[in-house]
């Protein structure tokens, strides 16, 4: 299915230059020219579409890293187990959830205290809001450098590989700006966290006292019923609205992604200067003939996904032993333009 037939369902086409939440974007099929003059000579208001797309990860950061003080300075992290909520709180979150009572016998803590977390819809929702918010952002860092890279370096994209960078970082900024907003709704009240009612600590608190054969049925209702509360808040959240909204889109870039992590996969079997173990029907070629293929490959990758660095370095090594000074040029400014590295610094700030 081609992006404009996706960008017409989520927008229509009068709504061309627009991201899918209905900010500025890149529309859905920006041409090569236009790309160029906007990352080489942005419009005042060009300039500001662009800083916007560089600081949306900070500010949601700064949401983040506020919410993060405030469940610290309620104990979350002595109860979760997390060093100030930082680096794998996410995880620990998700090992709670799952595990409760497990948290209950280790760490010794106050019953009423982990109940009290268990009935915490917010920290649900949240932790739900967040998912995948580092690998957007992400997104959104290589995307532009990328762009940057194909205006005032040596990377070389085909225009479909513009367009599907523009379309993908269209995207990831939107849904980085969804999380934004539903952080800044979900801000608790200067009390702290939600009040739980005392019968549902009660309740948790029986459930914890139960028979092991008991308690596993007593917690699945429980959790039935905080889930259904966390179920009525994420649908009015903006993310599970974007996210419905951007189905088909976010299908096609798991798609490319998932092609391009295919062929990387065989591009490490096929090249022989990998550690990656290959079967013998692929040894018992000669070691020029098995980096054509890996670097065949490579390419066919980064057509997939051109925001996998993987992909770029070992199309840049092996162009090194193969193609010419251009291509290899390509490759290697591509890779370091993933990985944040340029020759020279242009700043949109």
């Amino acid at each position: 299915m081609r992006l404009a037939l996706l960008w017409s369902l989520l927008l229509g086409p009068a709504d061309l230059g627009q991201a899918p939440d209905g900010s500025p974007g890149f529309g859905p099929e920006p041409s090569a020219a236009r790309l160029l003059e906007l990352v080489r000579q942005p419009e005042p208001e060009e300039e500001a579409f662009l800083r916007d797309l560089l600081d949306v990860e900070s500010r949601l950061g700064v949401l983040v890293a506020t919410t993060l003080a405030d469940y610290r300075s309620q104990g979350y992290d002595v109860a979760l187990g997390v060093e100030g909520l930082a680096g794998g709180w996410a995880e620990a979150i998700e090992g709670f959830l799952t595990r409760p009572m497990d948290f209950l016998a280790v760490r010794e803590l106050d019953p009423r205290s982990v109940a009290a977390i268990f009935w915490d819809v917010r920290l649900r929702v949240r932790h739900a809001v967040l998912s995948g918010w580092k690998e957007d952002a992400e997104e959104v860092r290589r995307a532009l450098a990328l762009l940057r890279g194909h205006g005032d370096g040596w990377v070389r994209l085909e225009d479909d590989q513009l367009e599907d960078v523009a379309v993908r970082l269209d995207l990831a900024a939107a849904l980085l700006r969804a999380r934004f907003k539903d952080f800044e709704a979900l801000r608790q009240s200067p009390e702290g966290r939600d009040q739980v009612p005392a019968e549902s600590i009660e309740a948790w608190l029986v459930c914890a006292a139960s028979s092991s054969d008991e308690r596993e049925a007593c917690l699945a209702a429980l959790e039935a019923e905080v889930q259904a509360s966390v179920e009525a808040m994420l649908s009015m959240t903006f993310s599970r609205r974007l996210a419905a909204k951007t189905e088909a889109l976010r299908k096609w870039r798991t798609t490319r992604r998932s092609a391009g992590r295919a062929e990387l996969a065989q591009v490490e079997i096929w090249n022989p200067d990998t550690a990656t173990e290959a079967p013998r029907e692929i040894t018992r070629h000669k070691k020029t003939d098995r980096r054509r293929e890996a670097y065949r490959r490579a390419r066919l990758g980064l057509a997939h996904d051109p925001l996998n660095s993987e992909l770029a370095y070992h199309a840049a090594t092996l162009g090194r032993l193969l193609a010419g000074t251009l291509d290899t040029l390509s490759h290697y400014d591509h890779y370091l333009a993933l990985r944040g590295i340029r020759v020279h610094q242009v700043s949109w700030k």
